[in-house]
């Protein structure tokens, strides 16, 4: 969930089928599971509008973002296969990052740089001086964000930046030291001053920009914080993980006014 400036509230999930989203509103299913949308009112949480997007297999929209001019930002995954994000059919599947206008859900526009099974977007937020999105999550396999391959032997956490057009302008991707060690990127912030949390999990040894993490003898959580300001890529700052205890995971990041 998000909620913009006037207080509308909106929602993502994913849904199977037709979707009554109240008022009125409908929208029908396109096979299998599907990325779902919706607007509420502030006042009495009167539905605005309510969208469904996807293919015929399963899709998900794990995670939205609204930014200061009331954009709607998605990221989650997609089925190989024949897409619509609202645009039009494309062929398409793994990660995509999606902007739609909230006014009424409209299709602004859509990046998929793909991804081998079970890549994923999980986490999407914006930059509040500039309108820039960053999202985070999962991805395995080799993928382009828009500035190159990235090949990965296991599971690596990612973040990615797009500007307000979905333009690339940089990727960063944690993985680990060796074929067995694991990082999950499930959260995504960032404060106005240019600093941007990542919140996920490590297993094993994993470098960021050569500072050392681990996850032992059990999957434990990782925190990191960059800083990026404008257009250029993220530099870090700090960074904490759950080692030498239980298995644990940083599942939500935000920072105060």
């Amino acid at each position: 969930v998000a909620v913009d400036s006037s207080g509308n509230v909106y929602v993502a999930s994913r849904s199977g089928g037709l979707v009554n989203f109240g008022n009125g509103i409908t929208a029908s299913g396109h096979g299998g599971f599907d990325i779902t949308l919706g607007k509420f009112g502030s006042a009495a949480g009167v539905t605005s509008w309510g969208k469904t997007y996807g293919g015929t297999a399963t899709d998900n929209s794990n995670a939205l973002a609204v930014d200061t001019d009331g954009n709607v930002l998605v990221t989650g995954s997609v089925s190989t296969g024949t897409v619509d994000f609202g645009g039009g059919n494309v062929s398409a599947g793994g990660i995509f990052i999606a902007k739609y206008l909230g006014t009424d859900g409209s299709y602004v526009w859509v990046n998929n740089p793909g991804g081998a099974a079970a890549s994923t977007g999980n986490s999407i937020t914006t930059d509040p001086v500039t309108k820039n999105v960053i999202a985070s999550g999962t991805l395995n396999g080799t993928i382009d964000f828009g500035g190159g391959s990235r090949v990965t032997v296991a599971t690596s956490a990612f973040m990615v930046g797009y500007n307000t057009s979905g333009t690339y302008i940089w990727d960063k991707v944690i993985k680990g030291a060796d074929s067995f060690s694991t990082a999950f990127g499930f959260s995504v912030g960032m404060d106005g001053s240019g600093n941007i949390a990542l919140g996920g999990q490590v297993f094993g040894v994993v470098s960021v920009d050569g500072n050392v993490f681990h996850g032992n003898p059990a999957a434990c959580y990782l925190l990191t914080v960059f800083t990026s300001t404008g257009s250029s890529p993220p530099v870090y700052k700090w960074g904490r993980d759950g080692s030498i205890g239980g298995e644990s995971h940083c599942q939500g990041v935000d920072f105060d006014p």
